[in-house]
């Protein structure tokens, strides 16, 4: 059978999961003989100690190979060749991984040892940084960057405590490994991109919080990381090997939305709840919208990687049928938002086709493409 398209995406979104049980156990426990034995296929050897390096792989190895459950049309064999080889790929396929991996982490990473090596042992002992600590420097400096408790997703746990302590972090990583365990074995949902959907928000709860790198500033979580990788990686396997432009970056805003909102008649009661109900309908209207687009390509939410405030942005394969549904999609949604909205509520969609070096400039590539879609906006009469 093909290697399919989201057989990719969950071999990427997967590929650095061994971290957390790296990190939760000591002297290669929980690992089985079959994961042991191929160490030596998929490990880096380091080349002063001439030691094997990046670990983790082994236990993303173990962890993919005993998945309790796949949906039919993702094969775990598969799944955990790409997963667990994207260090020392010997396969075109595998080669898609390491690209994104690494496309991903913008290369830096790579420029300095490998975090299990013996130039990065404290891989158990750094914890996430706020990002706030880069926007405030001298405050860091002062106290130490802001960091993250180890801890599932909540509320009250989203915001970060004080400076690190460079306390080892074995047993809460233990403890966060153990309760993600059976959250994961909760998801049985038999259509595959629906349950690499569901993978997605079990993995934002429990790896919010644990750093991607520890090799490097430790201010990128490790979901934002699997979830980049899995939409670089979709993209490169969609686009083919060949084309120089895989990646196509999509932007949409809804226009008129302030007007919309704001334009209650006075005097009908119920003020606040209709604005409540108008806000909830913006939101509503840009979650169906890019929901739509991804169902009608076969495509999972880890190419959603901006959503808020009626817009969106959308990482695809730079393709003719991608760009077909996307003008489809487009004239569809104009007529829809028409109806009902009564002609308030617009569009703005635009697209910008990069390659490998325009994703690397990521932050420059956003800015272009922002600034056609404002032209698009003022077309629009906003």
């Amino acid at each position: 059978m093909k290697l399919t398209t989201l057989e990719i995406a969950v071999g990427a979104l997967l590929h650095d999961i061994g971290k957390i049980s790296q990190r939760a156990q000591r002297n290669k426990e929980g690992l089985s003989p079959q994961s042991l034995g191929i160490e030596s296929s998929i490990c880096p050897t380091d080349w002063n100690s001439k030691l094997p390096t990046h670990q983790h792989v082994l236990y993303t190895n173990e962890f993919v190979e005993n998945l309790p459950f796949l949906p039919e049309g993702l094969d775990k064999s598969r799944v955990a060749n790409l997963a667990s080889y994207h260090h020392r790929p010997d396969s075109s396929e595998q080669k898609i991984i390491t690209e994104a991996d690494r496309l991903s982490s913008g290369m830096e990473r790579y420029e300095t040892d490998g975090e299990d090596s013996s130039a990065g042992r404290r891989f158990r002992r750094v914890r996430l940084q706020s990002v706030a600590s880069t926007v405030f420097p001298s405050a860091a400096n002062a106290v130490g960057p802001a960091v993250f408790s180890l801890t599932p997703l909540t509320p009250k746990d989203a915001f970060p405590l004080g400076s690190d302590t460079n306390d080892d972090l074995t047993d809460q990583y233990q403890a966060l490994w153990t309760r993600f365990l059976p959250a994961w074995a909760e998801n049985q949902c038999n259509d595959p991109v629906g349950f690499i959907n569901r993978a997605m928000s079990i993995l934002e709860r429990y790896t919010w919080c644990i750093p991607s790198a520890t090799n490097a500033v430790p201010d990128i979580s490790l979901f934002d990381h699997l979830k980049t990788t899995a939409a670089i990686a979709v993209c490169l396997f969609a686009a083919g090997e060949m084309s120089k432009e895989p990646f196509l970056l999509v932007a949409a805003d809804l226009t008129g939305i302030q007007r919309y909102i704001f334009d209650v008649r006075q005097g009908t009661g119920g003020l606040a709840r209709r604005l409540r109900a108008r806000s909830f309908k913006v939101a509503a209207y840009t979650e169906s919208i890019s929901i739509s687009l991804l169902g009608r390509l076969g495509l999972p939410l880890t190419q959603r990687i901006l959503f808020a405030g009626g817009k969106f942005h959308l990482f695809l394969p730079n393709s003719a049928n991608v760009r077909d549904q996307l003008n489809a999609v487009k004239r569809e949604v104009a007529r829809w938002l028409f109806d009902n909205s009564s002609g308030e509520v617009g569009l703005a969609m635009e697209a910008l086709p990069l390659g490998r070096v325009g994703l690397e400039n990521f932050s420059d590539t956003v800015s272009r493409l922002n600034a056609h879609l404002r032209e698009a906006r003022n077309r629009a009469g906003e």
